[in-house]
Formats: structure tokens, C-alpha cells, sequence
């Protein structure tokens, strides 16, 4: 940038007119003078601002007094030790005028005087000025002269009066209190002075300019529909005191000039109008007052103003007629000061050069700035008037970007103390406890000097006692107008953090954003509130702008309870709260609250605080694991360094020393000093004490749990002793050791001692007990090996009093013996057989084996917990360095048990982990799991999948590159049994009962429950892990995922069935806490949401207790701009279950890829496409020409913002369009649209406009190891694994990182269905040549068609949902696999739901086929969702998937029969009759006189077709997948028919209380296997003795007839009978099952009762 042209002021050649900046003196110009120097380069070189006709921008000539005048006027004339004094304000400023200006200055001064004859403004410029956090507005002087007098003599002594007023403002007492406020002395500051010409005209004896005003490129208080980043402007008529000190002025937003001001109508307009102006008095001399601000300043009125004649392009005339202001003054009536010619009528643009003013001041200094300017109107000659805009000063404002969050619950609480939507400040503060407030039933404006005074002086003694205060009153503090608020200066209220402005009656005064009193507050990082009513709790109990008085003003009595009042005096009060206040700015929003800290947030400070403490133990424990670990040290140095290592990791370090005794020594800390507040704890080896370590605080602190000791360091101590205790422990061994070798007996027989031998020796003189273990053990190893003077000595270790008579088949018990000790023998023997190396190696090991024995204790007793399990684990890792081996059978029995307890109980998953998974990965695994007390949870499912994945992949990696640098995110693990906790925490276990009521009642009771949840709390230790957590993640962006003990099973995989939650995981450390808290509640309240109840119920796990664990990943990406996304996402099967093309096989398996997160990959969205992939076959590809690949391509990418904090969907092109060639692995990702062909992106393309780039990831797949990679991990789970598999992954554009691994849900491999030839046209429904797989549907009964062209039609929200309702409630009322489902575009994506049908799996699961209508009219078209949550359902439940495009060429669409067949839909759901035209349900029998719907599928030819067929006559081949091969279906239903016939004939209808019995279920349907149950409806009306009686009755015949099952199909249950007993009220009402009895559809079976 251009350097500032500033001239050395030259007494000879100085002219006003043309040297704008010159300088007297070489010091520094000061902060306020620099900003305008260097501002002036860019004013006059941005095209953005000149030649703007009509307005012409200058800065008013000045010159400027350099730092080094000051040094020398201080100097000369000893005025320091008097600045820098406690003496008044009058005695400096005394002193000060009669001090000298230096020689040199004076002839500069005179001949300035001399050719400057306009008014002057002196002015402060210091060092420190105009800074961005302690910016010092308004704090020094500034002195007005109208440079008039006749003599010269008067004006040179004015001005030189006034210079030194400026000086001595600087150690004037407001500038002192000031300074006590920041980081600086006041010795450091120095001043230069700018004398400046006074923008204005001269009216008569009254010099000011039409307009001044203060913009700021942010807004603190936005209203409307303005926004914080539009800016705010105030302007004034006259000088700009009237703003700066606080006064009325009007205030807009640039970005809506003409919108009202915030408060009430006209009339209030009116009566807050400006109504007195400042201006320079140039007519009668005033009083000589040279220490006097405004001693040549005047007021005057608007009425003065009119007689100037300047009010006509910055006024309103009142119209009393029309009730409006009416821009102006040609008409009579009260004057308005809004400036409206101007700014409504837009004349001169002035609003919008005021926009881009700001705009280039904002892009120059880089931050938000604010501007003080003036404006004077000038007459020209040819284009009437011109506007000066005389620029006067630019400072940066300081704006905090911290993300704040202001809850509802927040507002309405009882304990809200004042809530506003109009707050300054950015900023969470929860340190004030103290309340300073004026009393509101004594206020009034006249008392407010008095008021200030009595403030100051319980303000200097919070100061002094070092308590932050809040400050509530009323009006504008600060204000110079002591009617309009009260005066206070910035030292009278230093102590305040927080203040608050309201209003009473008669005085709702417009916020004061242009004031230096106010900028000043900002800087500093004081809040600042202003409450605009006085409204407390209305009717409906929701607390609007307001402050609580009734809590402030509660009586003593009242008080105590929660805190005290501290002082009052006449018209002030303060009290002291005993919890902390929370209060929360906005700056985003505006809103502010002030709130008694809750039970919650208290224990999240404490939290926070936790953390840095434990950070410090942590720390504390590394640096003595170092020393310990270091055996080149000295054993005295490495003790005398952990007593220094040891306070460090305590909570009051400075106070705290320590005492470590190690037998008769004695280690201490520097400036040891003991206290009554002690923490010992002893060290012991082998079971004797052998020292202790003492800590002490040396000053009485808080009480905590063991004196002023945390409990965490209680546990810290004990850990360092042991740790000393094991050091000691290796030291003891390896000096005897040592001694053995050097110092021992050197007789023959000593000399020729082994290693191992002296291992032995050892271990008998330190653990006996081991010893023995040992020698067992080397006597069963010689056994094994068949040595016959092994198996001799064996008998003697049990003493067998028999001899060799074998008991062992006696029914007697054996006689209990003493065994002999045989261990001299066992090692006699051994060196016979072994070499020395094995015999010391055996020893050694089971040594190590022994050691394990802590670790197998604790995880073969079932009630340990995590917590006992975590420190075996860390206690394991001590003793058992990780590259020690144990035996096979000891390390796999732990690693079954460690799998067991932490991962799954399922066998088949515990034998491939103890595989895969090491020993010390388990202890690595503990720690990042968050529990609560004595928590015996697991990780859950999709944490364990993901977890033995990697392990596996981990160690296939060492054989295959391909395998090599897969990653998974960071992850932590909320453990499963968690939940319960958190139900009980909360007393929320009647929600476990909520998986019994009926789906519709589920479905509606969901939304409340979530809310519940949210509105729920954790218990403090789980807070307290999670913060821990958070603290190691940091703000990376975070994924909630839910982590089901069913989750993610072989044949239970519940895809999508509970929630996943993206956390951008900004802001503050609170903030993050409390966003991952709620996340983690709507988690587990997704347990009771309708699809997982309904799942579990069809996989009869409806009674598991079922626990959720959570787990919380890191989000895989990279930061891009404001976005956080991977490069690209998906997911991947080892099974293709729907082919595209007869060459692609099962085994090709198949993926799914979308850029950007992978929540289109596993969603079907309404909207958008992903790109498929066989890996087996990667260049069969759906889409083939560039039409295709291009309409079929992802339109729209998933990204999380960080700014908003929000998960957001983009176009792709949009997103592009923003970011550029920023994105990761771009040329992976897209390929270029070139005179209609595709082509890679090369290097140079990377500009290329994103209108033009297509996502393919062409470059992906044949550029890179992708595909190879993913079908090695596919083929090394499925094969390690033992089953298909189903996995998620995402590349930050760098790595691969594998996200999630379960079993693929797959279906029984059916072979492709033969298609008839000559099947008569009218027989056929559809025929159908695309994407078809293979299978056969039999006899399906029944139609559910939803009508493309119809649904097209539906507009409302309502209507559209209510389709998927139907659908649902048809699904439990027609026969289970009996129906088809028919209908337009994608069912049951994500996105518009006028692309498909809103349903979720509850809605469909008991279809047969699930038919997509892709029909052109309409713009519907089926998406290959292969591979989402949906489809997977599907493939699990057996549901077939079928895509129609009925407008292609050679496929049949029986529309007629589908459109025009008899609808049910009128009988079986009367009450929505009127969707008739859109949802056909046809009785397919009645509509094609007795026959039924088959379809027949075959992928190897790519076709399938639906015709009409007689039903099945039994001899066809079609079975129960489930069952038997060899067990026909009719089989199973048949017998069951006959069954509960014989159960009718036997059962006495009046002895019971019977009306009716009716068949229902499976068994009606004929669609009943082997494991199937018989459903009974009981017409119930007897008493509840008969009912208890007959329910023992039919117990009797459901355990017989279980155990006829059993015998007949192998099949065990628990019972063959499922009854449900009905009243005659619910037959009538058609309520639940007893709707079936007279149903049209689907009716249950009346079945003859004894008679």
C-alpha cells in the first residue's frame, strides 16, 4: 500500500488548501491520526466512492502535534510526578495551563494561526487510541474553537489553551480508572494532537453542519428484518457530540433505509425526535473557562435549525389529518428529525455511499470498523446543491464470532433474572455472582447524578474485593443528558462485566450504539443489555423482554434461601447470589439472558474444570512413567524428581508439597512444609510396607471429598505408589540377581548354577507360593511329554491313599489329602529332558502367565465392572509388556472373556475376535469408552463390527498391500447399559412399555417421547466423560451413532433404524458439551420410535431388553471454506443382490458412491442419483452414453457448515461454483462435458466451469488402487467373518477410512423364474426389462396401486403424507405376503416427497413386492437404491423389488385392469374414502373371476411379468424358505386348521365365558411354516375367574400342541397358541386385532364351539 503523504509543517510555505496532512515535530502521530493518514490513500484511490456525483468526500485539513512535542512539554515544564498523582481533576488541569509550550512550537503555532481562520477542533491522538480492544473513545479531550477574534494574540492563545487541555486529559481521573481497566500503565501512554478544521456553515453566530454521523459496519442490535451484518448509521444535526456522548439521533439500517425505527407509532416518533443541537458559538464571548470542553459550544433548537433554513432536506412534518410524517417542511406542523428526504426519497444516494464507504474502510483495515463523518450541503452554480462528506475518524470495532445458544426452556424458566432481544456482545460468562441495581420504585430522572455517585462507591469496593458485577438501571448509562439516563463515567463503573439498560414510563430512550461510552463497552467485552419493556410472565407463562423484578426485589427472608442483600442505600441495591449467574449474549441473534445458574449447567463448570484437572494428573503421570522407565538414571535422582513431578498434578500447585520415604530416606519437594491437610498413602512390595508418599497443601482450601483432595487424586497417589512399588519391586530382583553372579559363593557347585536356577532360587526366597505354581506346572509339561519320572512323581502330588485303584467311577467321595512337594524332584528331573535356554524360558512364561491371573479373575467374575475390568487391563499392561508372549490357551481365554465382556456374547463373533484382536488393544479400547458406575455395557453393535474389521484388516495388511493404511475415524463408545441408567436417572421406565401399544399409538406418542429425552439430563460422571471426550476431539465435526446390542447381527442388522446425527461441533466448550448431550438423548429415544419397534417385533426380539450403546466418530473430511465434506463416501457389499446386467454375478458384490458425506449413499433421497459399481465387474456401469451418465449422475452433495453449525444439502454446480478447485481430489470426482462426450479432468481443467463437470469418478476407478482396495476388504471380512458383509467408507481426498462393517442382510439365492410365451395379453397385469432379479410370487390376493398421475395431482402436504398412511394401515390389514404394492417414483426416500410415496419399512413389511412405477408423464423414475437401509430391509424381509417403466417400447402396463378393477379402499378404510381416485386396492380374485397374481422374475434374461393365474392347487414346488426343504407349506397350515378346530370342539363356551372363537394370522392365510404359532381371538365376556381358568386352559393345549410340533418339524417354541382375548365394545369399535372379526378383507375364521 502507498505510503501516507504527510508534509513537515513548514511556517513559510503552509496553505491550508492544498497541504491536507502536515505534521509539527518527529514523534509518532498517535492511533486516531495514523488511521486517518492511511485512510486517506485508500479514499482517494477506490473507485467504489469517487466520482460519486453530488457528494465529494475529503478529509478536513489538519495538522498533527507528533509524541515528541508531548515528551518535551512534559519535561520541561516537571508535570509527571503531578499526571501521574492522585491530585484532582481541577489541580491538574490547573497545573497544565500554566506549563509552557515549547519554544520551537510557538512560531508553528503562530503562523498556523495566521492562515487558518475557520473554526478548529483539537483533538487526541495517543498511542494507544483508536485501538481494537481497548480503543479509549471519548476517554481524552477534545476542545472546539471558532477561531473568530479579531486579534491574533486571542485566537493563538485559544489555541494553545486548548493543546494543553488536551494534554492534561490524559491524567484526568476518567482516563486513570480507564487504564485500570486494560493491560496498560499510564506511564506508557504519550499524546499527539490533531488540529483539524470543523466540517459546517456558519449560520448567523452558529457554526455546525448539517448532518453528523457515526457508521458502524456491524450491529449490535439489529431489528426487523435487519441483520447484524447490515451495518448501522446515526445521524444528527449539528456537531457530533450529540451522538458520541449518547444523545437522541436517528438510526437506520443501511440495507433498509426506510424502515421504522423499532419503537411504538408516530407519535412516540415524535416525541423522541432530536429536539436541540450542538454547534460552535461564533457570536458573544463566553465566560473565560479554558479548562471548560464545551466552553465555545452552544445548544440551540430545532426551531433554530428551521430559521437556518437547513431543515428541509433532513426533516418530517407531522400530519395530524393522516396520522403520518410526511418528508419535509412545507407544511405546518411538528418538526421530525428522520431524515427522510434523504434516505425515502433517495436523493443524493447518500445511503448507498455510505455502504460502500464502509465497505472499503471494512476491506482496508480487515475487521468491522466504525465511522465518524459530518456532511455539509453546498450551493454550486450549475448543479444546485453538492454534498461535503468530511471524513473525521476510523477505529476497528471488535466483534466476537463465538457461537452462543439461547434455548427456549432458558427463557421461560422461573429463574430468568432479564431476557432481551436486543443484546451487545458475544459471550458466555458464569463468574458473577454480585447484582448491582437501581431500585425502580424510587427511580426518577432528577436523582440520576446522585444516582452515579452512590454507584461509584459500591462499585470501588467490588473493584477492590476483585467481584465482577452485573449493573441493571434505567435509560442510557453513560448518557452526557441526565434526563435520558444515568451519567456515569467509565471509571464510576469499572467492576461491571455486564450491564443493563431499561426503561420506565416516560422514558423509552432508543438504544445508544453511536456513543464513546458505548464503544468503549464493546471493546472491553462488557456485555450490554437493553430492555425495551417491562413485561414479566404474561398469561401464557413466557417471559418476553423483561426483568424479573419479583425475584430482585424478593424480600430478606426470600433471599436467603438463595443469596443476600450485600449494601442498600437510597436509591441503589446489592445482593450477592450463593450460586453463579449464566448469561448468555448473542450477537448472531441479539438475544441476551441473565439466568440463576440450574443444577445442569453448575455441574458442567465443574466439569470443565474436571478436565483441566485431570490434564494435569495425566501430565503429572507421564513425566514419573519417564523417570521410572529410565534405567540409566540414578535411584535417588529419579525419587527426588517425582516429588518435584508430584504437585504439578494437583489441583492448588502453588501451595502444594510432598514428602516421599523410601525406608530410611527421605525425598522432598522444593519449599517442603507440612500441614494439617495431608494425603498419605503407603508403598508396598511384596505385601510389605516400604515407604509412603505424603502431600500437603500448605493454605486451607475448599472441601472436597478427603479434606481439600479431590478424589481423582486420591487414585492419582495411589497410581504413583504403585508405579514406585513395581520399580521398587524390578530393583529388589535384579539386584539379587546381580548379587548371584558376582557376590555369591564361589564354591564348584555355586560356579556352575544357570540362570534359570537362580530364577528358582528367587522366586523361593520372595514368593513361595509362585514357586510351587511353577514346579506344578513343569511336572504336568514333562507329563505331556510322555517322561516316565514325570508321570512316577505325579501320583505324589495328591498323596493317593488307593494306591492306583481307580475311584473315579465310585460314587463315594475321594478322600481329601495333603500333596507332597515334590518341586526338588520336578527340577532334577528337567535338565535331563530340556536344555537350559527352554528350561528358563518355561519358567519365565509361566511367571508372565501368573502375572495374567489378576486379569482372569476379574473377567471370569460376572459381577465385575468396567471400571474393576479397566484397571486389571491397565495392571496387565504394567506387569505384561506387549511384546511378551503368553501361551496360546492363556492369551485366547482372556481375549474370549475381554470379548465377551466388552464387545458381544456371540459365540461366533467372540471366535473370530480372540483372532484378530490383541490383548492390550482391548486396554486401549476401555479407555475410550464412557460408563457409568459399576456399568457392566458393551460397546455395541456397530461399534464392534467397525472394531474387529479393522483388527482383521489390520493383520491381513502384513500379506497384503492393498490392505495397507486403511484408517478408522477417532472414535469413542458410550456403553450400552448407559441407557438404562439414563431411564432410571430420569424416571423414564414406563417408556420401556411403550413397544406394546399399536403402531398408530406409537407413532403418535414418538415425537413427545423425543422431546422428553432432550429435555432429560445425564448423570455428572457421564457429563464429566463425554467433556473428556470432547476435549480429544476437539472441534472436529462429529457423527452420533447409535450402537444397539441387536444392531448390525447376522439376520437383525436394523439398517436405519435408529438415528445417526451429524454435530458440526462448534462453538464453546459448553456449547459443544450440550449439543452432543441432546444428540446422544434423540439417539436413544429412536429405540421407541415405530420401524426399530416394528422390526424387532417380526423378529420376535420385541421382550429383549434391548440396550443401546452409542458411538461417537469423528466425521471423516475436510475443511473447505465454510464446509466440512469428504472428497467422496459410500458404501459396499460383498452380494449384488439386484444385477443390472446377466454378467455381473452375486459375488461381484456392489457399491455405492456419492461425493461428499455418505448420507445419499445409505439414504434413498427423492431427488438425486449415486454412481453404482460392480467391483467384480467395474466396467459394466448402469449408465452407458453420456446422456445417460449424465442425467443419472449425482446432482447434489451433503456437507456440514460450520458457520451455521447446521447439516445442509447443496447443488453440486452451486457448491462449485463457490468453493472452486478447492475441492479435495477433484479430478477423482468429476470429468468434463466436451461437445457432448465425457472426458477426464486433466491438470489444467480444474477451472473449467462447474456448469460443464459431471460427478463420474472415472479417474477413481481406473486411476487408482479404489476398487482393488474395496475388493480385498470385501473378500478378506466375508471370508474372515464368515458371512457376506456390508460396509461404509469415506476418503478425505488423501485417505481411505473404513466407517462401518455388519453383516449383509441377504436373501436365499433363487433361481431365475421360467417366463411363459403365450400367455394371453389380457392375462398379463405387467411385464417389465430392466434390473430384474430372479425369483417366483405366488398367489397374491390383493393390489395396492397407487395411481402416478393422480398422486401427480396432489398439492398439499397433507394429502401427500396421508397416501403414505394409508399404505401403512392397508399393510397390517391385508393378508401378510398376499399383496403387492404399485406405485410412482421412489418409495420411501428422503427429500420431495412428490417423487415417491413417504413410507418407512413399518409401512411395507408385510408386501410381497415392492413395484416402482417410473412413468414419463410425471417425471417419476425409480432409483437403483441398491444397497440403502431400504433396500436392505428389503433383501431381509424378503421383499421382492421390482421397476415398471410402462412408456417402453415392448412392456406391458394393464392399466385398465389397475385404474378400473374393482377399489376396496371404501370397505377397509371407510374414513379415507376421498383418496379413492389415488389408491386402488383390488380383491384381485373378485376382479379376474377367481384367480390370483403370480409374478415371475428372471435376472438372466432380464425380464419378469405378472399374470393372472388359477390359485396354487398345492402341487406346485414353492416352500417356506424358513422351513424345511422338505416341508410343504400347506403342510404346516393345514394341520394347524385342524388344530384349533379340535381346540373349539373342546372348548365349553358358557362354563368359560365364550361368545366366539376365531382363527387369524398366518394359519387363515395359509401361509403359516414350522415355527409358526396359531393366533386366536377370544369373544370374551365371562368374569376374571373364568378368564384366569381359561387361560390356564389354553396353556395347557399351547404346550401340548408345541411339543407335537416339535416332534413333527423339529422346530421347538415355547408355545404353539398366541391369544388375544377381545370385549364386545372393540369388536364393535373395530379397535386393534378384533377389526378382523366381519372384516372384508383378510377376516379372522369363526370357528364352531361345543355346543
Amino acid at each position: 500500500m502507498k505510503k501516507p503523504d504527510i508534509l513537515q509543517f513548514d511556517r513559510d510555505k503552509f496553505n491550508p488548501a492544498v497541504d491536507k496532512i502536515t505534521r509539527i515535530g518527529s514523534g509518532s502521530l498517535g492511533g486516531k491520526a495514523s488511521s486517518l493518514a492511511q485512510i486517506k490513500n485508500v479514499l482517494e484511490e477506490s473507485s467504489l466512492i469517487n466520482n460519486f456525483e453530488g457528494i465529494k468526500i475529503d478529509i478536513p485539513f489538519m495538522t498533527v502535534m507528533g509524541t515528541d512535542v508531548f515528551d518535551r512539554f512534559m519535561t520541561m515544564n516537571n508535570l509527571f510526578e503531578i499526571a501521574y498523582s492522585d491530585m484532582s481533576d481541577e489541580v491538574i488541569l490547573s497545573e497544565f495551563q500554566k506549563a509552557s509550550l515549547p519554544p520551537e512550537l510557538i512560531g508553528d503555532l503562530r503562523a498556523y494561526i495566521t492562515k487558518v481562520n475557520v473554526p478548529l477542533a483539537v483533538r487526541s491522538s495517543s498511542l494507544l487510541e483508536d485501538s481494537l480492544k481497548e480503543p479509549f473513545a471519548g476517554i481524552y479531550g477534545t476542545k472546539k474553537l471558532p477561531n473568530n477574534q479579531v486579534d491574533l494574540n486571542t485566537r493563538f492563545k485559544k489555541l494553545t489553551e486548548a493543546i494543553k487541555f488536551v494534554y492534561s486529559s490524559t491524567f484526568l481521573k476518567e482516563a486513570k480508572d480507564y487504564f485500570k481497566a486494560t493491560n496498560h500503565r499510564i506511564e506508557d501512554e504519550k499524546m499527539a494532537i490533531i488540529i483539524q478544521e470543523v466540517v459546517g456553515k456558519r449560520y448567523k453566530n452558529r457554526f455546525y453542519p448539517v448532518i453528523s454521523g457515526v457508521a458502524r459496519s456491524y450491529n449490535f442490535y439489529p431489528f426487523g428484518k435487519a441483520k447484524a451484518e447490515d451495518g448501522v448509521v446515526n445521524l444528527a444535526l449539528g456537531l457530533g457530540k450529540t451522538i458520541v456522548d449518547g444523545g437522541v439521533s436517528w438510526n437506520y439500517c443501511p440495507a433498509l433505509p426506510k424502515a421504522p425505527p423499532p419503537f411504538g407509532d408516530v407519535k412516540q416518533i415524535i416525541n423522541l425526535t432530536q429536539k436541540d443541537f450542538w454547534a460552535v458559538n461564533m457570536g458573544k464571548i463566553p465566560a473565560y473557562d479554558p479548562v471548560n470542553e464545551i466552553e465555545y459550544l452552544t445548544k440551540a433548537t430545532i426551531s433554530d435549525a428551521e430559521n437556518d433554513k437547513v431543515l428541509d432536506l433532513i426533516a418530517s412534518t407531522y400530519d395530524g389529518g393522516s396520522d403520518r410524517l410526511i418528508p419535509g417542511i412545507g407544511n405546518p406542523g411538528a418538526r421530525v428529525l428522520n431524515f427522510a428526504p434523504i434516505l425515502n426519497l433517495n436523493l443524493f444516494k447518500l445511503n448507498e455511499f455510505i455502504k460502500r464507504l464502509m465497505k472499503v474502510c471494512v476491506d482496508d483495515i480487515g475487521k468491522p470498523v466504525e465511522i465518524e463523518f459530518a456532511i455539509n450541503f453546498d450551493k454550486t452554480e450549475n448543479k444546485g446543491n453538492e454534498i461535503r462528506f468530511g471524513f473525521l475518524q476510523v477505529r476497528p470495532m471488535f466483534v466476537s464470532d463465538e457461537a452462543i445458544e439461547i434455548n427456549d426452556e432458558e427463557i421461560n424458566s422461573k429463574d430468568c433474572i432479564v431476557y432481551t432481544k436486543h443484546s451487545l456482545g458475544n459471550s458466555y460468562i458464569n463468574n458473577i455472582y454480585d447484582i448491582v441495581f437501581v431500585k425502580p420504585d424510587v427511580f426518577e430522572a432528577k436523582n440520576t447524578k446522585l444516582i452515579a455517585a452512590e454507584i461509584e462507591g459500591i462499585n470501588k469496593k467490588l473493584v477492590e474485593s476483585k467481584n465482577p458485577y452485573l449493573l441493571i438501571g434505567f435509560g442510557r448509562w453513560g448518557s452526557s443528558d441526565s434526563w435520558l439516563g444515568i451519567p456515569v463515567n467509565w471509571g464510576q463503573i469499572a467492576g461491571a462485566k455486564v450491564i443493563v439498560e431499561s426503561v420506565l414510563e416516560g422514558m423509552n430512550v432508543e438504544m445508544s450504539q453511536g456513543s464513546h461510552f458505548f464503544h468503549n463497552l464493546i471493546s472491553f467485552g462488557v456485555l450490554y443489555f437493553s430492555v425495551k419493556s417491562l413485561a414479566d410472565k404474561d398469561d401464557k407463562k413466557e417471559f418476553t423482554d423483561g426483568i424479573n423484578w419479583e425475584l430482585l426485589n424478593a424480600d430478606e427472608s426470600k433471599l436467603n434461601e438463595t443469596g443476600a442483600i450485600e449494601e442498600e442505600t437510597q436509591f441503589v441495591k446489592h445482593i450477592r447470589f450463593n450460586s453463579p449467574l449464566k448469561i448468555k449474549a448473542d450477537a448472531k441473534t441479539g438475544k441476551g439472558i441473565i439466568i440463576k445458574m440450574s443444577e445442569k449447567e453448575s455441574t458442567l463448570d465443574k466439569i470443565l474444570s474436571a478436565l483441566q484437572e485431570r490434564a494435569k494428573e495425566l501430565n503429572c503421570l507421564y513425566s514419573i512413567e519417564e523417570l521410572l522407565n529410565n534405567h540409566t538414571l540414578d535411584v535417588d535422582y529419579i525419587f527426588r524428581e517425582i516429588v518435584k513431578a508430584i504437585p504439578p498434578g494437583f489441583q492448588f500447585p502453588d501451595v502444594c508439597t510432598v514428602k516421599l520415604v523410601i525406608e530410611d530416606k527421605i525425598f522432598t519437594s522444593p519449599n517442603y512444609k507440612e500441614s494439617q491437610w495431608e494425603l498419605m498413602t503407603e508403598i508396598v512390595v511384596q505385601d510389605t510396607s516400604v515407604g509412603q508418599i505424603y502431600v500437603y497443601y500448605t493454605e486451607r482450601k475448599p472441601v472436597s471429598a478427603e479434606g481439600p483432595f479431590l478424589k481423582e487424586e486420591r487414585k492419582l497417589i495411589n497410581t504413583i505408589a504403585e508405579r514406585i512399588s513395581g520399580f521398587l519391586l524390578h530393583n529388589q530382583l535384579r539386584q539379587l540377581f546381580d548379587d548371584y553372579k558376582t557376590t555369591g559363593d564361589r564354591s564348584p557347585e555355586k560356579e556352575t548354577k544357570k540362570e534359570w536356577m537362580i530364577a528358582l532360587d528367587l522366586l523361593r526366597r520372595t514368593d513361595v507360593n509362585l514357586f510351587k505354581i511353577i514346579s506344578r506346572k513343569m511336572l504336568n509339561f514333562l507329563c505331556c511329554r510322555g517322561i516316565e519320572e514325570a508321570e512316577n512323581l505325579l501320583p505324589k502330588t495328591s498323596h493317593d491313599e488307593k494306591g492306583e485303584e481307580d475311584t473315579a467311577d465310585e460314587n463315594i467321595p475321594i478322600i481329601r489329602t495333603k500333596p507332597l512337594d515334590v518341586s526338588n524332584e520336578i527340577f532334577k528331573i528337567a535338565p535331563s529332558y530340556l536344555t537350559d535356554s527352554e528350561i528358563l524360558f518355561r519358567i519365565q512364561k509361566w511367571i508372565q502367565e501368573d502375572k495374567a491371573n489378576i486379569l482372569v479373575r476379574v473377567l471370569e467374575d460376572n459381577s465385575s465392572t468396567l471400571d474393576e475390568i479397566s484397571e486389571a487391563l491397565r495392571r496387565f499392561e504394567l506387569i505384561i509388556p506387549e511384546s511378551d508372549q503368553l501361551s496360546d490357551s492363556v492369551e485366547k481365554g482372556i481375549k474370549a472373556s475381554l470379548t465377551r465382556r466388552l464387545l458381544s456374547d456371540q459365540l461366533d463373533l467372540i471366535n473370530i475376535a480372540k483372532d484378530f484382536v490383541k490383548i492390550h488393544d482391548f486396554a486401549r479400547l476401555i479407555n475410550k469408552m464412557i460408563y457409568p458406575q459399576r456399568s457392566q455395557g458393551k460397546i455395541g453393535g456397530k461399534g464392534m463390527g467397525l472394531y474387529v474389521a479393522h483388527k482383521i484388516l489390520r493383520k491381513a495388511s502384513l500379506n497384503n498391500e492393498l490392505l495397507k493404511n486403511i484408517r478408522t475415524p477417532k472414535s469413542w463408545y458410550v456403553a450400552s447399559d448407559a441407557l438404562m441408567e439414563f431411564l432410571h436417572y430420569n424416571n423414564l421406565e414406563e417408556v420401556i412399555e411403550q413397544k406394546y401399544k399399536s403402531k398408530d399409538q406409537i407413532r403418535q406418542e414418538y415425537p413427545a417421547i423425543i422431546q422428553l429425552f432432550k429435555n432429560s439430563n445425564f448423570r455428572p460422571e457421564i457429563m464429566k466423560q463425554l467433556a473428556g471426550a470432547l476435549e480429544v476431539f476437539g472441534d472436529s465435526p462429529l457423527i452420533v451413532r447409535s450402537s444397539s446390542l441387536l444392531e448390525d447381527r447376522l439376520g437383525s442388522a436394523f439398517s436405519g433404524k435408529y438415528k445417526s446425527l451429524f454435530l458440526a461441533n462448534q462453538g464453546s466448550k459448553v456449547k459443544r458439551l450440550d449439543a452432543l448431550l441432546d444428540a446422544i438423548a434423540e439417539v436413544y429415544s429412536s429405540i421407541f420410535s415405530p420401524d426399530p419397534i416394528e422390526y424387532r417385533a417380526e423378529k420376535g426380539l420385541l421382550d429383549y431388553q434391548e440396550e443401546m450403546g452409542v458411538l461417537i466418530q469423528q466425521v471423516i473430511g475436510t475443511k473447505v471454506g465454510k464446509y466440512f465434506f469428504p472428497s467422496f463416501a459410500g458404501v459396499a457389499f460383498s452380494n449384488n443382490e439386484f444385477r443390472w446386467s446377466p454378467r455381473i454375478k452375486r459375488d461381484d458384490g456392489l457399491i455405492r458412491l456419492v461425493p461428499g458425506l455418505g448420507t445419499r449413499a445409505v439414504d434413498r433421497v427423492g431427488d438425486d442419483y449415486p454412481v453404482l459399481i460392480a467391483p467384480g465387474k467395474p466396467n459394466l456401469r448402469v449408465n452407458i452414453t453420456a446422456e445417460d451418465i449424465i442425467r443419472y449422475s449425482p446432482q447434489k452433495i451433503d456437507v456440514i457448515n460450520l458457520e451455521t453449525n447446521t447439516f445442509e444439502t447443496h447443488e453440486i454446480r452451486d457448491l462449485l461454483k463457490e468453493i472452486g478447485e478447492d475441492y479435495p481430489s477433484m479430478n477423482q470426482v468429476f470429468s468434463k462435458i466436451e461437445h457432448d462426450h465425457i472426458k477426464d479432468l486433466a491438470g489444467l481443467d480444474l477451472d473449467t466451469d462447474p456448469d460443464s463437470l459431471v460427478v463420474t469418478f472415472n479417474r477413481l476407478v481406473t486411476g487408482s488402487d479404489f476398487i482393488p482396495k474395496l475388493q480385498a476388504i470385501l473378500n478378506e471380512l466375508k471370508d474372515k467373518m464368515n458371512t457376506p458383509v456390508d460396509i461404509e467408507f469415506a476418503s478425505d481426498g488423501k485417505q481411505f477410512y473404513l466407517l462401518q462393517c455388519r453383516p449383509q442382510s441377504f436373501s436365499v439365492e433363487s433361481t431365475p423364474a421360467e417366463i411363459p410365451r403365450d400367455i394371453p395379453k389380457d392375462r398379463i397385469v405387467f411385464s417389465a426389462n430392466k434390473f430384474v432379479s430372479n425369483g417366483k410370487v405366488p398367489d397374491i390376493t390383493h393390489i395396492v396401486y397407487v395411481d402416478p398421475e393422480e398422486y401427480g395431482k396432489l398439492s398439499e402436504l397433507m394429502y401427500l403424507k396421508s397416501i403414505g398412511n394409508v399404505v401403512g394401515k392397508l399393510n397390517k390389514i391385508l393378508p401378510k405376503r398376499k399383496f403387492i404394492l404399485m406405485g410412482p417414483g421412489r418409495w420411501g426416500s428422503r427429500g420431495d416427497i412428490k417423487l415417491g410415496v413417504n413410507v418407512t419399512y413399518s409401512d411395507i413389511n408385510n408386501t410381497s413386492v415392492l413395484i416402482e412405477v417410473a412413468k414419463k408423464k410425471g417425471s417419476y423414475s425409480p432409483d437403483l437404491s441398491f444397497g440403502t437401509h431400504f433396500f436392505q430391509d428389503l433383501v431381509e424381509a424378503q421383499i421382492r423389488y421390482l421397476p415398471l417403466y410402462p412408456d417402453e417400447p415392448g412392456i406391458i402396463f394393464n392399466e385398465e385392469f389397475l385404474k378400473y378393477s374393482h377399489n376396496i379402499l371404501s370397505d377397509v378404510l371407510p374414513e379415507f374414502y376421498y383418496l379413492s381416485n389415488v389408491i386402488k386396492v383390488i380383491d384381485v380374485m373378485k376382479s379376474s373371476y377367481g384367480r390370483v397374481l403370480r409374478v415371475l422374475m428372471n435376472a438372466d434374461i432380464d425380464e419378469a411379468v405378472g399374470i393372472l393365474v388359477p390359485p396354487s392347487t398345492g402341487n406346485e414346488d414353492f416352500v417356506y424358505e424358513k422351513a424345511d426343504k422338505n416341508m410343504k407349506i400347506e403342510d404346516c397350515w393345514m394341520w394347524r386348521v385342524k388344530m384349533a378346530e379340535r381346540i373349539a370342539a373342546g372348548l365349553d363356551a358358557e362354563k368359560f365365558g365364550v361368545k366366539g372363537l376365531y382363527i387369524t394370522g398366518s394359519t387363515i392365510s395359509a401361509t403359516a411354516g414350522p415355527d409358526s404359532d396359531i393366533d386366536l381371538l377370544v369373544h370374551f365376556e365371562g368374569s376374571d375367574e373364568q378368564k384366569g381358568r381359561l387361560a390356564e386352559w389354553f396353556n395347557g393345549w399351547s404346550l401340548a400342541l408345541s411339543e407335537m410340533n416339535f416332534l413333527k418339524t423339529g422346530y421347538k417354541t415355547q408355545g404353539l397358541l398366541d391369544i388375544i382375548f377381545v370385549s364386545e365394545e372393540e369388536i364393535k369399535n373395530k379397535k386393534g386385532l378384533a377389526a378382523k372379526i366381519g372384516a372384508v378383507t383378510d377376516p379372522a375364521k369363526k370357528l364352531n364351539l361345543k355346543k
